[in-house]
Parts: C-alpha cells; sequence; structure tokens
C-alpha cells in the first residue's frame, strides 16, 4: 500500500468513476483499476461495486475513508519533513532526433523533480 494508492482510491471515490480519475491522474483506466484490485487484495474487502457507467463504493470503502484520509496526511507529513523520502522514486529517460524539428511541447513535473539534459547531435551508430 503506498500513497499513490490511497490518493488514487479517494480520487475514484469523489469522481464515482475510474475514468475520470485516470484523466485526473494522467494514467490509464487499466493503472487506476490495478491499483484499486491491488487495494482490495492487500486489505481483503471489496471497494467497488459497478453501477451504471461508473462505479460505487461499498459500505466497506466508505467506512475506510476517514482512516485513509489519515494515513495520507500522515505520509506526506513524513515525506515534506525529510526531501530525501519518496514514496516512489521514478527515473524518465526520454530520447530525442532531431530536436531541432519540435516546436512545441509541454513537461508537467512534480516540485521534487530534477532534470538532467543531455545533447547528442548525431544518433549513437
Amino acid at each position: 500500500m503506498d500513497l499513490r494508492t490511497l490518493e488514487t482510491f479517494l480520487h475514484v471515490i469523489r469522481s464515482g468513476a475510474v475514468g475520470k480519475t485516470a484523466l485526473r491522474l494522467n494514467v490509464t483506466q487499466s493503472a487506476i483499476s490495478r491499483r484499486l484490485h491491488g487495494l482490495e487484495k492487500e486489505l481483503g474487502v471489496k471497494l467497488f461495486t459497478p453501477e451504471g457507467r461508473g462505479i460505487r463504493p461499498t459500505n466497506a470503502a466508505t467506512s475506510l475513508i476517514p482512516e485513509i484520509e489519515a494515513a495520507i496526511k500522515t505520509l506526506e507529513a513524513i515525506k515534506f519533513k525529510d526531501p530525501n523520502v519518496s514514496s516512489e522514486a521514478t527515473v524518465l529517460r526520454v530520447a530525442a532526433i532531431g530536436l531541432h524539428k519540435v516546436t512545441r511541447g509541454q513537461v508537467y513535473l512534480t516540485s521534487d523533480c530534477n532534470i538532467r539534459c543531455h545533447h547528442h547531435p548525431h544518433p549513437p551508430s
């Protein structure tokens, strides 16, 4: 169980839909579903049931909301006390050839992200 999974749980509770949560968190619907199924397996309870085009939280899920909100606050507090503590570590490597042809682009980063750029004028052989 990690911070990202707990936050995903609350987003799905609030939106009532995996698709809306996926758009908001900028991940695939299957990634959201995997997180939720993993949480259900870890907790040993069913958290959501299908309802129309969305999902509805079970009574077990609803009863967990206060504890999960408290856990998120605690984990965030720990993370902010020591900037070296993170709930996950991710490295993103991007390679581009002919970068001069790129005219527009956007990158969204969190405050704890470091970027290093290396220029390779010719593709490796």
